[in-house]
C-alpha cells in the first residue's frame, strides 16, 4: 500500500468518525426536533457508509483472493449507490428546513435526478461505462465516467436554486452552511476529476453535514430553551391568576352580606344559622384551599362548592333567587371555582339585576367527543360586542377560560342576548388533539 493510499485511508478514517459522531448527536437530539434530526442521521448513514465502501476498496485494490474479488466490485458499487443517496437526503433535509413538503414539485424533480442516476449506476455493471474492474481486481474510470460526477451537479444545481426561491426562510448562517455544503463538495468533485486518485468528496460531504447539523441544533436548542421560558412564565402568570380568581371570590361586599344575613338569623332561626356558619365557613376553606391546587378537580368537587355559594346567596336574594340543577355527567374533570364563578356572574350580573330576580340553571353533559358544562340565567343579559369598562379589575372570566384553555385542553364559550338572558358553556374534549384545532375565541366575557 502506498503512501498516497494512507493519505486517503487517514482522510476517509476522519470523515467516518464524524459520521459516527454526528449520528449520535443527531439520535440525541430527537427529544428537540423529531422530525427534523431524522435527515442528518440518514445522511450521515449514508456518508458513513460510502466512506467504508471507499475504505474497503482502497484496502482491497489488487487482492486476488476470494474475499477480494468479492469486495471489490460491492465496495465500488456501493460507493457510488451511497453517494448519490447523501445528495437526495442533502436536498430532502434542505426542503424541510425551508417548509417544502409533501408531493412539492421540487421533490418531485429531487427524486427523478435519484432514479435516474442509480439507474445508470446499475446498467454501468453491464456496459461499464462508469468504471471495470480489471483482471488484476483494481478499478478503472469509464469512458463517460465524467457522467457519473456531472450528475452530482444536478442535485447541487436543484439545491442553489431552492436557496434562490425561497429567500428568508431559514436563518443567515443556516443559509451560509447549507451553501457551504454545495459549494465544497462541488468544489472536492471537481478536484478528484482532474487529481486521479485523491479521495476528498466524501470527507467533504461528512465534514459540511457535520456543520450545518451543529448549527441548526444550536439554533433548535436556543428556541427549546426559549418554550422552556415561556412555559414557565405562564406557569407563573397561572399561579397568579389562580391567586387572583380565589381572593376575587371573597369579595368585602360579600363577607359583609354574608356576616349580616347571619347576624339576622341568630335571632330569627339559630339552626339555620349554625348551618349557615359551617356552609359559610366551608365555602371559605375551599376558596382558600383553592391556592393551592395547581390541576383540576372532580366535577362533584366543584358542584359541592358552588352549591354552598349558592345557599349563601340565596340567604341575601331570597325568592328572586332560582337555581335548578340538571347534572347528568360527573366524568370529568375541571379547574377549581370554574363554575362558581360562572354561576357568581349569573346571579350578580344576570338575574339579580333584573327587577324581580330569575332563574339560574347549572347542567352537565356528556356527549360522544366531549363534557360540557353550562350556566344559563335569564337575567338582563349583555352585549358581547362590548367590555365592561366601569375601572373596577375583572379577573373572572378571563381567568376560567385561560385556566380552562391551559389545564384542561378545553374552551369556553359565552352567548349572550341583552334582555333574554346568557348562557356560559365550558367544552371539555376527551380527545385533546382534537381539543386544540377546535378551540377558537369565544366571544365576550364580563366579570
Amino acid at each position: 500500500m502506498n503512501v498516497m493510499a494512507l493519505v486517503n485511508l487517514v482522510v476517509e478514517g476522519c470523515g467516518l468518525i464524524f459520521c459516527i459522531v454526528g449520528i449520535l448527536c443527531a439520535r440525541l437530539a430527537y427529544k428537540v426536533d423529531p422530525d427534523r434530526n431524522r435527515f442528518p442521521v440518514r445522511l450521515f448513514g449514508c456518508a458513513g457508509l460510502a466512506l467504508i465502501s471507499n475504505m474497503l476498496g482502497i484496502i482491497f485494490k489488487g487482492n486476488l483472493s476470494p474475499v477480494g474479488l468479492v469486495i471489490i466490485p460491492i465496495a465500488n458499487f456501493c460507493e457510488f449507490f451511497f453517494s448519490y443517496t447523501i445528495a437526495w437526503h442533502y436536498s430532502e433535509w434542505l426542503m424541510h428546513c425551508l417548509g417544502i413538503k409533501g408531493r412539492h414539485l421540487m421533490r418531485r424533480i429531487n427524486l427523478a435526478i435519484l432514479i435516474v442516476s442509480e439507474a445508470l449506476l446499475v446498467i454501468s455493471q453491464f456496459t461499464h461505462m462508469y468504471y471495470y474492474i480489471d483482471e488484476f481486481n483494481v478499478y478503472h474510470r469509464g469512458e463517460v465516467w465524467l457522467i457519473s460526477q456531472l450528475i452530482a451537479y444536478a442535485f447541487y444545481f436543484l439545491d442553489i436554486w431552492l436557496l434562490i426561491r425561497y429567500p428568508g426562510r431559514l436563518q443567515k448562517r443556516q443559509t451560509v452552511a447549507f451553501a457551504a455544503f454545495i459549494a465544497m463538495p462541488a468544489l472536492a468533485s471537481a478536484v478528484q476529476m482532474m487529481l486521479y486518485g485523491i479521495y476528498v468528496l466524501l470527507f467533504s460531504c461528512s465534514i459540511c453535514a457535520f456543520i450545518i447539523f451543529v448549527m441548526i441544533l444550536s439554533d433548535q436548542v436556543s428556541e427549546y430553551c426559549k418554550k422552556a421560558d415561556e412555559l414557565a412564565q405562564q406557569q407563573i402568570e397561572l399561579n397568579e391568576s389562580r391567586m387572583k380568581l380565589a381572593m376575587s371570590q371573597i369579595q368585602p361586599h360579600f363577607l359583609y352580606n354574608t356576616l349580616n344575613a347571619i347576624h339576622y338569623l341568630c335571632e330569627a332561626d339559630p339552626k339555620l344559622a349554625q348551618k349557615t356558619v359551617a356552609n359559610f365557613s366551608t365555602y371559605l376553606r375551599g376558596n382558600l384551599s383553592a391556592l393551592d391546587k395547581t390541576g383540576t378537580i372532580p366535577i362533584e368537587q366543584e358542584m359541592d362548592h358552588t352549591r354552598m355559594f349558592i345557599d349563601l346567596q340565596q340567604l341575601r336574594f331570597g325568592d328572586e333567587l332560582n337555581v335548578e340543577y340538571h347534572i347528568n355527567s360527573y366524568n370529568f374533570r375541571i379547574p377549581p371555582l370554574s363554575i362558581q364563578v360562572l354561576v357568581d356572574n349569573a346571579i350578580t350580573h344576570g338575574v339579580c339585576a333584573k327587577v324581580g330576580g330569575g332563574t339560574v340553571i347549572i347542567r352537565t353533559d356528556e356527549y360522544e367527543d366531549r363534557y360540557e358544562a353550562s350556566i344559563s340565567d335569564d337575567g338582563v343579559g349583555f352585549d358581547t360586542e362590548h367590555t365592561c369598562d366601569d375601572g373596577k379589575p375583572h379577573y373572572g372570566i378571563k381567568n376560567v377560560r385561560t385556566r380552562v384553555e391551559s389545564m384542561c385542553n378545553g374552551k369556553l364559550e359565552i352567548e349572550s342576548t341583552p334582555g333574554e338572558g346568557t348562557t356560559a358553556r365550558i367544552i371539555i374534549f376527551k380527545d385533546k388533539e382534537k381539543s386544540k384545532k377546535s378551540q377558537r375565541q369565544s366571544l365576550g366575557g364580563r366579570l
